[in-house]
């Protein structure tokens, strides 16, 4: 007995030491990071956005349509979402270092709540799984001042939510599960949806093996429905927009009642304008004109010089020609192309060792060993579930029929798979939501 307390408490320390160690360098790898980049915003063009609209959020009312990426949301839940990164700028930090901030502290609780759940749920070894958060993309996205973070953030909690409403009658819990699909809606609405479908289908599934527990399906059914009744008019703008792809409608210029210009007409009103004069005026541009986005940002003034060095030295290394004008473009599809084929490129896309197109993707091309490691551990594990080895339960047949969801949404819409790498992002989350929700206690939910 007393031999079985000291081995319990040798693996308390080694659970806190471990996590201890992993906070510790997870802290310092993205500080680090943060104070190399500086305010260089290349590897995210889009990271301008989310600063431009932080900027003008807390002086009165403003029109979030009228600024990309945060259309479909609310100027009061922006203000309480970036309300900690408002809070550092008071102490002196800038705009883009807080946001920053903010961004891989929700990663780490997203990490925290996976650990978490790991402990409780399954075994020790698995929580190996939580370094995929240092793997380039999702260490660099979790890094800058993008949405990714709370996406993960969401994502997760909701699950561990989920698990706890079956177990628990703590009102708490129903609660806190409508205010985080809430922020799911108003941070990413497609995914909500799909969040919904999945809801709705797993109850389907659930209650066609057993009816023991339709008063949790009937709450968990309510609260997943409640954002989307909350915000109607944004759920049927959701709804609206997802049929038109899923029909791939595609507006016509004929139908929208277009008077026809005349040719000649506009030719000739249209002022002619001196080619040299034009010319003349307007700054030359090197040869990085004909490079991609990040190719033009690192050769901008004000780039750290180290940024610079690092970018040139992986050019070399990784399959990339540069500027050359005879580079491969990235992989795109057209609406043509087989979804099924589209699914299986989305799985295995970029290949490692070939010039997929780009820098960025060449060097995203060597963490997919660590995703065909993943697709594997996942394949083992869903054999074991079938095998009756793990607890069959709502958490776990909504996460496969969530992926399921996902990978037909991205198979039907994505037309380019450069982009399609940071849906990957939101695959891989919920795979580590259903590898840390294995229970092999007899109690099932």
């Amino acid at each position: 007995m007393k031999h079985d307390i000291n081995k319990r408490k040798k693996n308390i320390i080694f659970k806190l030491s471990f996590f201890q160690f992993y906070t510790v360098l997870y802290f310092t790898a993205h500080i680090l990071f943060l104070i190399i980049i500086d305010e260089f915003t290349g590897f995210a063009p889009d990271e301008l956005n989310y600063l431009n609209t932080f900027n003008i959020l807390y002086d009165g009312s403003i029109d979030l349509n009228a600024i990309p990426g945060w259309g479909n949301s609310e100027q009061l839940f922006l203000q309480i979402l970036y309300a900690p990164a408002k809070l550092l700028t008071y102490l002196g930090l800038s705009s883009l270092l807080s946001l920053r901030i903010l961004s891989f502290m929700f990663s780490y609780f997203t990490v925290y709540i996976l650990y978490f759940q790991l402990l409780r749920n399954t075994s020790l070894r698995k929580k190996y799984l939580l370094y995929v958060f240092f793997m380039p993309t999702i260490f660099m996205w979790t890094s800058l001042a993008l949405k990714e973070s709370f996406i993960f953030f969401n994502i997760i909690i909701i699950f561990y939510l989920i698990s706890r409403i079956f177990i628990s009658n703590n009102l708490l819990f129903p609660g806190l599960y409508i205010i985080a699909l809430t922020s799911l809606f108003l941070i990413k609405n497609y995914l909500y949806m799909a969040v919904l479908l999945a809801c709705f289908i797993t109850i389907i599934i659930m209650l066609s093996l057993s009816r023991n527990l339709w008063s949790k399906y009937l709450i968990l059914a309510i609260c997943t429905i409640m954002p989307a009744v909350v915000f109607p008019v944004k759920s049927v703008e959701s709804l609206t927009a997802l049929k038109l792809f899923v029909g791939h409608v595609e507006a016509k210029f004929e139908d929208r009642n277009i008077p026809q210009i005349n040719e000649d007409h506009l030719q000739s009103n249209i002022p002619q304008i001196n080619e040299d004069h034009l010319q003349s005026n307007i700054p030359q541009i090197n040869k990085v004109e004909s490079c991609g986005e990040v190719d033009i940002l690192i050769n901008k003034p004000g780039t750290p010089s180290l940024v610079k060095s690092i970018y040139n030295k992986l050019t070399d290394l990784l399959w990339y020609d540069g500027c050359q004008s005879d580079r491969v473009e990235p992989l795109k599809f057209n609406s043509d192309t087989n979804f099924i084929k589209k699914i299986m490129f989305f799985i295995v896309y970029p290949i490692p060792f070939q010039n997929n197109g780009s820098l960025s993707l060449n060097f995203i091309s060597i963490e997919s060993f660590i995703w065909y490691f993943f697709y594997g551990l996942f394949l083992y594990n869903l054999l074991c579930l079938f095998k009756r080895m793990y607890i069959i339960n709502y958490v776990i047949v909504f996460q496969l029929t969530l992926v399921a969801i996902l990978l037909l949404i991205y198979g039907l819409f994505n037309e380019n798979l450069g982009t399609a790498i940071r849906h990957k992002s939101v695959i891989l989350i919920i795979l580590l939501g259903f590898l840390s929700n294995f229970r092999k206690s007899p109690k099932a939910f």
